[in-house]
């Protein structure tokens, strides 16, 4: 199995994490071509009647080109039976390459690029319905998403559904579920316009009102941590929201086991994969019902689902929890039974496999 990554590994400790050494067949081959690279160089060289005759067709930069074509001699190089694209926002760039592949195209829709772009970048729809033209099957995350990318043409007979899944034995909560003193509201996503943590803000605002014996956690970077700090700072709510930056997988762990409630204000999601999370840990979860997350949760039997942008009803979902501790632990129990019922990796890799190898045979 190959891995083709498009950007260079700066954590030292990443491959140790994810103990890729134990990984016999697997292989990491890097995209990421330095011009002035001797070894880019020479393969230039080696495979100048190439350029030249690829040089007549080029369209966009002379860097564009030269990265394209390099990745075609990679992707002839490591033949694959299957091209798995993780997500269709990578997939559309790499259109010019996929073109060149002998093997089969399976193409993941997940989230921001078949939801967000669409509206924002010029020619996205364009490319969705290229790249759902090419590809030989296209697994969605949700039924929701399904009908997102119905919207570009995509073929009713090339979809699947894989909804995302985590591993139990991980997200295996350690201690008892215990009362505090002090309600923790837990939130992990990047710091961009689609988690809706402006919704959750003023949510918070008006939680503050009716209760004030909490905090909501933040974890997590990302563009629009200044708007973040500054709209807190406006609220008067620094003494109850605690920004804490991005964290690795295992202080993001502790955060579920410590928290008491975990809060999705989201505006735009396929599935979130911190929502399946949480609920593994038997986190009782308020979250907004966009994208897939009503296939996820049933609202009052494994956790609390409120309209898109609906702050004041995010507001009284948390304080419907925070004052009703047999609750939250009974949302959390079900949900835990939800996700080892639905979402774990083993059905995960099952559904993968059984797609896999239609395109094979």
């Amino acid at each position: 199995m190959y891995v083709f990554s498009s950007s260079v590994n700066k954590d030292r400790n990443l491959e140790k994490s994810l103990n890729l050494s134990k990984h016999e067949n697997l292989k990491i081959i890097s995209l990421h071509f330095d011009p002035f690279n001797i070894y880019t160089i020479s393969k230039i060289f080696q495979n100048s009647v190439y350029f030249v005759n690829e040089l007549k067709f080029r369209k966009g930069s002379l860097k564009n080109f030269f990265f394209i074509s390099l990745c075609k001699i990679y992707l002839r190089r490591y033949r694959c039976d299957i091209y798995h694209f993780g997500y269709s926002g990578i997939a559309a760039f790499y259109l010019p390459v996929i073109y060149s592949l002998s093997g089969r195209i399976v193409v993941s829709c997940r989230g921001t690029a078949e939801n967000v772009k669409p509206l924002s970048e010029t020619g996205r729809i364009s490319k969705l319905r290229t790249l759902f033209e090419e590809a030989d099957k296209i697994h969605c995350v949700s039924a929701s998403m399904v009908d997102t990318i119905q919207q570009y043409n995509a073929p009713v007979s090339k979809i699947f559904i894989n909804r995302p899944a985590v591993d139990i034995k991980f997200f295996l909560r350690k201690g008892d579920y215990l009362p505090s003193k002090t309600i923790r509201i837990l939130s992990v996503g990047r710091l961009v316009f689609q988690k809706g943590f402006m919704i959750g803000l003023l949510a918070m605002q008006e939680l503050d009102r009716m209760f004030c014996n909490f905090e909501w956690i933040i974890m997590g970077d990302g563009p629009e941590d200044e708007e973040l700090f500054f709209n807190i700072h406006l609220l008067g709510l620094e003494d109850k929201i605690k920004p804490a930056g991005k964290k690795t997988k295992d202080e993001v762990l502790e955060g579920y086991e410590t928290a008491d409630i975990f809060f999705l204000p989201s505006v735009s999601e396929g599935i979130a994969n911190v929502v399946i999370e949480a609920m593994a840990m038997e986190l009782p979860v308020v979250s907004s019902s966009c994208g897939g997350l009503k296939e996820l949760i049933t609202d009052g039997a494994n956790g609390l689902l409120c309209n898109n942008y609906d702050y004041k009803a995010m507001a009284k979902a948390l304080y419907d929890l925070s004052t009703n501790f047999e609750k939250r632990k009974a949302l959390g129990k079900a949900a835990r039974k939800t996700v080892e019922k639905d979402f774990s990796l083993e059905r995960y890799i099952d559904v993968f496999e059984q797609h896999y190898y239609e395109l094979l045979n």
